[in-house]
């Protein structure tokens, strides 16, 4: 397992990750509060997903993109709906260089929130 935690999320945040992985891989993303409305989105592949939520201050949303395992779980509650449906392409990191955009589009001046995203490495057997 690949972890990335860049601390506390800015309004705008441009990362670059890299699956070592020789197939594509289903990140997990793990966001604490504060934040509101975030979206998370793929340059390399042009896919987004937005959480339509107000997250309080040490509030946490996890959002398992696996397809084997999809989850979105706020604190301890399986809450799908603090998914945007139309904006809620869940996706995967491919083998490579993959660049990440994380939005916070708060309507509120509260800041600390933060986030990690773990991944598994994957091998393709013969």
């Amino acid at each position: 397992t690949t972890t990335f935690s860049n601390g506390a999320l800015a309004d705008f945040d441009e990362l670059t990750l890299t699956n070592a992985s020789d197939v594509k891989t289903w990140p997990t993303w793990t966001l604490t509060g504060p934040l509101e409305n975030i979206e998370i989105g793929s340059l390399t592949t042009g896919q987004m997903f937005r959480v339509d939520e107000i997250l309080v201050a040490g509030s946490t949303i996890r959002i398992n993109t696996d397809p084997a395992d999809r989850s979105v779980w706020l604190d301890d509650d399986l809450r799908w709906d603090v998914l945007d449906p139309t904006a809620a392409e869940l996706f995967a990191l491919n083998p490579g260089t993959n660049h990440i955009v994380l939005l916070d589009v708060s309507a509120t001046t509260e800041t600390g929130g933060t986030y990690t995203i773990t991944w598994p490495l994957l091998w393709e057997t013969c």
